[in-house]
């Protein structure tokens, strides 16, 4: 039963919504093209190591080549996250962003820890409503404040930045 309620709740709102014409016709609302949100899953490892986890909260930045954004908080609070040595998968709705050209991760104080780093090994983005995914070997410590730590996808190379977009170092990555 769920399931079927479900699916009329998808269909209802994956339109144009609709409206009355003078004549009480029904046409297309010109101006209420309903946008749906699509649902992403994020997986993040941390790898063992001195350190290498964090209790600070990670948010990631997910951007494409229109410079479209998401940011957000990656947090279960059902369970302490980023680890060392673990797996953390998150998962949560929101415009879409496709290609996926830029992946990123900034780290905010989530208490008086003066450590201030934490290091990612691998990334992966999926959007599971279209099926789309990117996968990236991070492996890198993300240790600065006020900086965005970006993995740019269509020219394979991390990007350091500023939260203002400015180019602090790059790292080109050889295969």
């Amino acid at each position: 039963m769920r399931h079927f309620a479900f699916v009329a709740m998808i269909c209802s709102l994956s339109g144009v919504a609709w409206g009355e014409d003078a004549d009480g016709s029904k046409k297309p609302s010109p101006a209420a093209e309903v946008k749906l949100a699509d649902t992403y899953r994020v997986t993040v490892t941390t790898p063992r190591g001195h350190d290498a986890g964090t209790d600070d909260d990670v948010h990631i930045h997910i951007e494409d080549s229109d410079n479209n954004e998401i940011i957000k908080l990656l947090d279960d609070t059902s369970r302490n996250d980023f680890e060392q040595g673990s797996r953390d998968t998150f998962t949560f709705q929101d415009a879409r962003i496709q290609p996926i050209e830029r992946i990123g991760f900034h780290l905010e104080r989530a208490n008086n820890d003066t450590n201030w780093r934490w290091k990612c090994g691998t990334v992966r983005v999926e959007n599971r409503t279209t099926g789309y995914e990117v996968f990236c070997n991070f492996d890198r410590w993300i240790n600065q404040r006020d900086v965005i730590f970006w993995y740019d996808t269509r020219l394979n190379k991390f990007v350091l930045e500023t939260k203002d977009g400015k180019v602090v170092e790059e790292f080109t990555i050889r295969n």
